[in-house]
This record gives structure tokens, sequence and C-alpha cells, in this order.
């Protein structure tokens, strides 16, 4: 099994950050990819990250970077694991909290699979926080990087960039670790129920 990593958005996105600035949704991302990355090879688990860089690349262009690595592999021994920052609707300080995931609306089963294990570990970490969660344990969306891809795709939204306490928590060390291991103990369930 092949995994690809998706960073979130890039430094010439607006928005993305949190209210004062000083946490930027595109940097945190980018960290933490490499850190699943790192730790998927000790694993003995190949994976790219969708793009390197600082600057985000057009959704179409993310999209045929992921399919061009798919269609080099094949798409049963691929999955697409997006990681972002959630945020309240108005760009000020909340009380919102957790983690959670989407899925395509017409997601195919191995996504859902996938989302599930996602759900699971976050219940078990109790990183759930205040966020009333679908009956189905994650959310459907028609976001490109979901709709598009060739191969099982999940978006992760891990704590939420509007939230003092849980900025804190993200740049903290403890945190970046926990989201890695959320993310590679994700991918090692689907990897292990799929019989990979």
């Amino acid at each position: 099994m092949v995994v690809i990593l998706g960073t979130a958005h890039g430094s010439n996105t607006s928005g993305k950050c949190s209210p004062d600035k000083k946490f930027r949704e595109y940097k945190w991302s980018r960290e933490i990819c490499r850190m699943v990355k790192e730790a998927l090879l000790l694993e003995g688990i190949e994976s790219y990250i969708d793009i390197e860089g600082e600057t985000e690349k057009s959704l179409k262009d993310r999209v045929h970077i992921v399919n061009s690595i798919v269609k080099a592999i094949k798409p049963k021994d691929c999955i697409y694991v997006s990681i972002h920052v959630n945020a309240a609707p108005k760009p000020t300080w909340s009380n919102a909290t957790g983690c959670t995931v989407f899925v395509y609306n017409k997601a195919s089963e191995n996504s859902k699979k996938l989302a599930l294990h996602y759900y699971d570990i976050c219940k078990e970490k109790k990183l759930l926080g205040n966020r009333s969660i679908p009956a189905t344990k994650y959310f459907s969306a028609n976001f490109a990087v979901l709709r598009d891809t060739s191969c099982p795709a999940i978006l992760t939204e891990n704590e939420f960039m509007t939230t003092k306490e849980s900025v804190e928590w993200l740049q903290s060390e403890e945190g970046k670790k926990t989201i890695c291991d959320l993310h590679v103990e994700t991918i090692k369930r689907y990897i292990n129920g799929n019989g990979q």
C-alpha cells in the first residue's frame, strides 16, 4: 500500500490562519505530513507528499499530482489522506474543539472504511471535542481532492485554528505527536483491515 499525504492550502492562500495570524495552516500541515511520512517509513509503508513547497497549486494541479502517483501504482494500492485544521465560520476566536473527517458525497466503501478508522481512533484518544458528529461518523462533501482523486480518499480536520487552546495544543510537541500518531494509526488499521 502506498500513502499519498495531502497538505493544506499554501502560503499564498488568504485566510487559513488563526485570528491573530500567528498560526498558519499551510505551515503546520506540511510539518505534520513530514512527520507522518517519517513515521510510516519506520513501519515499512511507502508514502508521498502531494505538494512539498509552500506555495499552493490549483486544485486541478493538486489532483493531477495525486492521480499521476496513483496511475503509476494502481488505485487499489493507494490511499490519499489530506491533513487540515478546522475553523469556525467567523474569523474570530471561538470555543469549538475536536477532530472530524470528510469523504466525498459518493465515496467508495474503502474511503468510508478509512474515515471510520480515523473516527474510531479519535474516539479512543478523546479527540472528538464538543462538535456534533453525524450518525455516519464522518461528514460528506464535494471537495475536489475527494471527488476527483482516483483512489480511496479522506480529508481530516484536526482541531480548530480559531480556538486559542487548540492552537496552543496543535503547536506543542505533544499535540503534533498526537496528530501524527492519529494519522499513522488510521493508515495502519486500514492497511491491516484490507489485507495488504
